[in-house]
């Protein structure tokens, strides 16, 4: 029996996101669950890099030459002043009255005499007055963001609409910058009144304030799921592709920024690869702006969810793509880092990658991460460890590497982390199905799952399940034994009690009680102290034919006194078998030969 239960296999681990989808046994992948692209912009202002202030300089400069040559005649550039629009003999009586309850207003579109004096001056033909409107939602947006929640897509109907008016940039740009702020609050009602249109087409606008502005605000409204699949319908995709090589450094990390949300689409996925997408990655990889190699191992993170491209990103010509991702775990860069071990555990899963990614160097650098890297390097590196394990070819060096050293305490929890316990055991509990089990049992890996199992801390279910899994590997050899019997009582109590948290849990604390019981290591008066509950747990698993089946082998050494076959008959262990003879031949078998054993008395 003890040799059939090595053959169980690893459980399914599913990640925190809620949005993974595992493709192969024991190995763990995840989503990127952060926004890393809004410290780009602070209240919607462009950042003025070295060119703007040369540009401002030189008009500077020209403001006075024209104002020396016209002999000071010359007024400067101007700047718009609604009262003095409103002197236009131009305007028609209707926008005149607009503009004036506009003025009046506490900058409050949700009150309704103001939203139809917006409508008015926004689709009015003058410049000035698209402007004032623009302005007005750039001032509302600036101080009523806690009223921009409430906004709905009819209110920000004008501002979609004086986003497309593109032979005035003074409208746009003043657009944009309110669009922007508005984005931070209320992403959705953009969306619903179809403003990121227009802001697509802002991307590759010729005014690099603009661009910049519409970059920033479409990788925000990308951060939803369900405005992603919008946005990729209207063909944004491809401009970023042509845009993420070009422009301002600026301009680029939010291009890239937005690949790196919209990439969590499928559809954006199939894109980005058909269209060059790896090609871009590469580059990428080598540039020397951290924001921007933050985002394309995103890119590439996310890609690796998807079993389409992880067959691709194997592909010896974007080999040098994983080599930068070990690269990069050494980084200065906390955020790297965190990317780049994220990235490379969702890589881990595929077979064909774990041996190429120990190859590359990656489990010294794995090891200096679970040491000393952040709560989220350490627990990628544990995963991306224990998904390299799953692979035989790669268990000596595994062992080798001083990462085993520190496996004992994190198993034992002093890291205070069940997420860390839980795939530090996996770890372990993958090496324990080759060749390197007694290795693992001098390195204090054993004594470490066995005294975590046993120890009063609550944990997840999902840690004990593993830690017996890991410990069903120690109890069939004699010196795993041996650890168990210098704590035999408290053991034996944790395996009767956790055993109840799951079926799975019931099955292999069942399938290790057996193992200890046949080996007649567990003393007396242990037994008769937790039989009440052997009992027990053998009628709960009355719907379960394989762990009945496991639970009677356990129970058939401990037969042998007669004080325990009375206190099993009492219980009704008898009738219990005899509920079950009509299943199986092995099971018929095993039940006649406990109801045999009860009755010699």
């Amino acid at each position: 029996m003890s040799s059939n239960l090595k053959d169980i296999p690893p459980p399914q681990i599913i990640g925190n996101t809620g949005h993974i989808v595992e493709p192969h046994v024991g190995c763990v992948r995840e989503l990127p669950s952060y926004q890393p692209y809004e410290h780009l912009v602070e209240d919607g202002i462009y950042k003025e890099g070295v060119s703007d202030k040369i540009v401002t300089f030189l008009r500077r400069v020209l403001e006075v030459l024209l104002s020396v040559v016209t002999c000071g005649c010359f007024p400067g550039w101007k700047v718009i002043d609604a009262r003095a629009v409103m002197r236009d003999s131009h305007m028609i009586e209707q926008e005149r009255a607009a503009l004036r309850l506009l003025l009046q207003q506490d900058y409050d579109i949700l009150d309704e005499n103001c939203m139809r004096s917006l409508v008015t001056l926004a689709y009015s033909d003058s410049a000035h007055l698209q402007h004032c409107a623009a302005l007005f939602y750039h001032e509302w947006g600036n101080n009523h963001k806690e009223a921009i929640a409430d906004a709905n897509s009819d209110q920000l109907a004008p501002l979609a609409s004086l986003l497309s008016s593109i032979n005035f940039e003074g409208v746009v740009k003043t657009a944009i910058r309110a669009a922007n702020t508005i984005s931070f609050y209320n992403a959705d009602a953009l969306i619903e009144c179809r403003a990121y249109i227009a802001i697509i087409d802002l991307m590759s606008f010729d005014n690099r304030e603009i661009s910049y502005a519409a970059t920033a605000t479409l990788a925000r409204l990308a951060t939803s799921t369900k405005n992603r699949h919008k946005l990729v319908r209207a063909g944004v995709t491809l401009k970023l592709l042509h845009l993420a090589s070009k422009g301002s450094l600026c301009i680029r990390r939010n291009v890239i920024g937005s690949l790196l949300n919209l990439t969590m689409e499928e559809e954006a996925q199939g894109i980005f690869v058909d269209h060059d997408g790896m090609e871009l990655l590469i580059e990428l990889f080598h540039s020397r702006d951290d924001v921007i190699i933050n985002y394309s191992v995103g890119i590439l993170s996310n890609l690796a969810m998807n079993e389409l491209y992880i067959d691709l990103i194997s592909d010896i010509r974007y080999r040098i793509l994983i080599e930068r991702l070990v690269h990069f775990l050494s980084s200065w860069n906390t955020r790297i880092k965190e990317q780049s071990s994220t990235a490379l555990k969702n890589l881990s899963w595929h077979e064909g990658l774990q041996f190429a990614i120990v190859q590359m160097g990656a489990l010294p650098v794995l090891a200096n991460l679970v040491t000393s890297g952040s709560i989220l390097c350490k627990r990628s590196a544990l995963v991306c460890v224990r998904n390299m394990a799953m692979n035989t070819v790669n268990h000596s060096a595994i062992v080798r590497s001083k990462l085993i050293r520190h496996l004992p305490s994190i198993i034992r929890g002093h890291s205070k982390d069940n997420e860390q316990v839980l795939h530090a055991v996996g770890i372990v509990r993958n090496l324990a199905r080759g060749e390197h089990l007694e290795y693992l049992i001098e390195r204090g890996c054993a004594s470490a799952c066995i005294d975590s199992f046993a120890s009063v801390e609550h944990k997840d279910k999902v840690v004990y399940e593993e830690l017996t899994q890991a410990i069903i590997y120690f109890v069939d050899t004699e010196s795993g034994r041996s650890l168990v019997l210098r704590g035999i009582s408290p053991f034996t109590k944790s395996l009767t009690t956790i055993c109840e948290y799951s079926p799975k849990l019931r099955y292999t604390c069942l399938a290790i009680l057996g193992q200890l019981t046949h080996a007649d290591i567990i003393p007396e008066d242990v037994i008769k102290e937790c039989l009440d509950d052997i009992c027990l747990i053998c009628r709960n698993a009355i719907s379960d034919e394989a762990t009945l089946h496991v639970g009677l082998w356990a129970c058939l050494p401990i037969l042998r006194d007669s004080d325990v076959r009375r206190r099993m008959i009492k219980f009704g262990m008898i009738e219990l078998c005899a509920q079950y003879l009509d299943h199986s031949r092995q099971l018929i078998q095993q039940l006649a030969t406990t109801v045999h054993q009860l009755l010699v008395i």
